[in-house]
C-alpha cells in the first residue's frame, strides 16, 4: 500500500472595483485594507471537460491530481459523468428515483464529478477501501473551500481516522485535518445538520474558512476517501493579491484623473 505524500499549491486572483476614488493616501490605505478582506468566488465544475480524462491543469488557477493507495492502480483524478455509466449500478452513482439522501437529494444528476482511478478503466473509479486522495493544488494562497460529494455512506462506513477527511495545508505544511465525522458530530465546530451521509446520498459540504481551521490561509487541499465515492463540485474563495489590489486602484486613479482633466 503506497503511503500519502504531503502537501504543494493554487488560487483565482479578482479586482473589487470601488465605486469611488479618494485621492488620498489614507483613504488609500483604507480601502485596500477593505479590499483585502473581499475574497472571490470561484465555482469549479467539471462538466465541459471528457469522461474519463486525466485532470492536470485543465482547471484554471488549481492542478488537480490524486494518490491511490493500492500499488495496482494509477495514481490519477479522471473526470466521471453520472450519465455516462448507466451499467454501473453499484455505489449510488446510477439511482434512477434521483439521490436517496442527502441535502442535495431532490437533484436527480450531479453532471460530472471527480473520482480516484481505479485498476479498471472499464469501471473508472476505485471500488476498495481505502480508495485514496484527491489532491488540490491552488495557485496563491485561498481563505474558504468547500465541495459536493456523492455516496458517502455516513458513520456506519466511516469513524476517526478510517480515511474520510479534509486535509489543509499551507507552503508544504499540514495545518488541519477534519474528519467526515466532524461533519455529523453535534458536539464538533465543523457539524452541518443539514448532511444526510448514507447510501446513494448526495451533499454539499458547506465553506470551510481559514478561520475555522486557525490560521489565514491555505493553498492546499486534499479530500481523502475511504471508499468509492465522486466529489462533484468544488467551491473555494481566492484571497486577492497585493499586486492585483494596487493594480485596481491605480486604474481608478487614472480613471478619476481623466474625468478631472475633462
Amino acid at each position: 500500500m503506497r503511503t500519502r505524500p504531503r502537501s504543494s499549491c493554487l488560487a483565482t486572483t479578482r479586482v473589487v472595483d470601488f465605486a469611488v476614488f479618494i485621492p488620498s493616501a489614507v483613504a488609500l490605505v483604507v480601502c485596500l485594507a477593505w479590499s483585502a478582506s473581499v475574497a472571490a468566488m470561484s465555482v469549479v465544475t467539471f462538466d465541459d471537460l471528457p469522461d474519463g480524462v486525466v485532470l492536470t491543469k485543465q482547471v484554471p488557477g488549481v492542478s488537480v491530481s490524486a494518490i491511490n493507495l493500492h500499488e495496482d492502480a494509477p495514481d490519477a483524478a479522471l473526470v466521471y459523468d453520472f450519465t455516462a455509466h448507466p451499467e454501473l449500478a453499484y455505489g449510488g452513482q446510477q439511482f434512477a428515483g434521483g439521490w436517496a439522501t442527502g441535502n442535495l437529494a431532490d437533484f436527480n444528476t450531479q453532471g460530472k464529478g471527480v473520482v480516484v482511478a481505479g485498476p479498471d478503466p472499464a469501471k473508472m473509479l476505485e471500488p476498495r477501501r481505502p480508495a485514496g486522495d484527491l489532491v488540490f493544488d491552488f495557485d496563491e494562497d485561498i481563505m474558504s473551500f468547500g465541495f459536493t460529494v456523492v455516496d458517502v455512506e455516513g458513520p456506519d462506513e466511516f469513524t476517526t481516522d478510517t480515511g474520510y477527511f479534509v486535509e489543509f495545508a499551507r507552503d508544504g505544511r499540514v495545518l488541519q485535518q477534519i474528519d467526515f465525522a466532524d461533519f455529523v458530530t453535534d458536539s464538533s465546530p465543523y457539524f452541518d445538520p443539514t448532511l444526510e451521509f448514507g447510501d446513494h446520498s448526495a451533499n454539499r459540504v458547506q465553506m470551510i474558512s481559514a478561520d475555522d481551521i486557525g490560521t489565514w490561509a491555505f493553498d492546499h487541499v486534499t479530500v481523502s476517501f475511504g471508499g468509492s465515492a465522486v466529489l462533484g463540485e468544488v467551491r473555494y474563495e481566492a484571497i486577492p493579491t497585493p499586486t492585483a489590489l494596487l493594480g485596481g486602484v491605480s486604474m481608478l486613479a487614472l480613471v478619476a484623473l481623466r474625468r478631472k482633466q475633462k
